[in-house]
């Protein structure tokens, strides 16, 4: 037993963990974030389904668990990736379904799990660790920060017709006849999680999650993958990708629909005549977000997901910064280029490397550093 977890509370169970889950304890691990995280809240307990590539026998070393007399109580997943920024490529550690039952909650589980993922990281060379969640507060105690950027523009029936018609084109929904072109699409890019082809037909067909391509003379011109009404991921040719975020708006829009019916539940119009595109927000990812910009397509710009740096050293050396001297201490990190000398904490180094905002002049020239993970991808 952990010398954490012997508490007054636990003394007198067996505790078992923070340890790597096995194979015979994935159902109940399943089991206890379904729980947690889609039944308590009125969900389908989809899990399984929506993080397979998470929760399978390959990367069990990184669900890592806290066992009660004998019953999984407590779980967190850690899924690593390289992520390409240019021709830089760093590991990155996405932190999954932090979950601890109910009845087990305030014995310190969940902060020892989280502890045990950051041990994991710093251990096995990671650069840096990403998640996305409603409870910031909580990860800032362990030096998460909202950081990085992607833009999120808004098209409807008023604006989309400034996209071009997508001509000479064949469009077709589902990726299982262009699943190795979609993925190679992908690999050429300069920006975004490396991936192999089994994980990518993993991505693709997990539930709520629609492709849609454009094939041009028998060849993949461009994909879009939809994730409810937001496009999380496309590749290919700018025009062919703007035409065909036309056309699956248009296959999408209901014109029969009534525009004033409400739903009884929300109260809120029936009809959402919408389409969202997510973006990095650099020039990397086919100049899509220039024409949009171009056309003042709206739109809003928002964190990334919260960032922590797990070894900034080693991430300013492959962005080759070693210009930029660096002497860490308990609370604080002093870094040093030139004659300017700053100090920064933990958090306040992921808005200084990554943005967006700018909470000091140091190395302006430098700072921030491109980063960008496709929603597809987040964990």
């Amino acid at each position: 037993m952990s010398p954490e977890l012997a508490t007054p509370e636990s003394r007198m169970e067996k505790v078992e963990g923070p340890r790597a889950c096995s194979d015979s304890e994935i159902a109940p691990t399943l089991d206890l974030i379904n729980l947690v995280h889609r039944t308590l809240r009125g969900m389908e307990p989809t899990i399984g389904q929506d993080y397979s590539h998470i929760y399978q026998h390959e990367n069990l070393e990184n669900v890592r668990v806290i066992k009660v007399d004998g019953k999984i109580v407590s779980s967190v997943g850690l899924f690593p990736s390289e992520v390409k920024v240019g021709d830089v490529t760093i590991k990155v550690g996405g932190i999954n379904c932090l979950a601890t039952h109910p009845d087990y909650r305030r014995h310190g589980y969940a902060s020892i799990l989280t502890k045990d993922c950051i041990r994991k990281m710093e251990e096995e060379h990671y650069d840096l660790s990403m998640l996305g969640t409603q409870i910031t507060e909580y990860y800032r105690r362990f030096d998460w920060e909202n950081g990085g950027v992607e833009n999120i523009y808004t098209f409807d029936r008023g604006n989309v017709t400034l996209l071009p018609d997508l001509n000479n084109c064949k469009v077709q929904e589902g990726f299982e006849d262009y699943l190795e072109e979609i993925h190679s699409v992908h690999s050429q890019e300069r920006l975004g999680a490396i991936r192999d082809l089994q994980l990518t037909k993993i991505l693709l067909g997990r539930p709520n999650t629609n492709t849609y391509v454009a094939v041009k003379d028998g060849q993949l011109a461009a994909y879009i993958i939809l994730r409810g009404e937001r496009v999380v991921e496309y590749g290919g040719e700018v025009r062919f990708v703007t035409g065909l975020i036309r056309e699956v708006f248009r296959r999408r829009d209901k014109p029969e629909a009534s525009t004033t019916a409400r739903d009884q539940r929300t109260f809120r119009p029936a009809l959402q005549a919408r389409l969202s595109v997510i973006t990095p927000a650099y020039d990397m990812a086919g100049r899509l977000p220039k024409v949009l910009d171009d056309l003042d397509i709206p739109k809003q710009v928002g964190y990334l997901g919260m960032l922590r740096i797990i070894n900034l050293q080693r991430l300013l050396k492959k962005f080759n910064l070693d210009e930029i001297k660096v002497e860490e201490e308990e609370e604080k990190t002093s870094l040093q280029e030139g004659s300017r000398r700053a100090e920064f904490t933990r958090r306040e180094l992921v808005k200084l490397v990554f943005g967006p905002e700018r909470l000091s002049d140091f190395a302006r020239n430098l700072f921030p550093i491109p980063f960008y993970q496709w929603p597809l991808d987040h964990v």
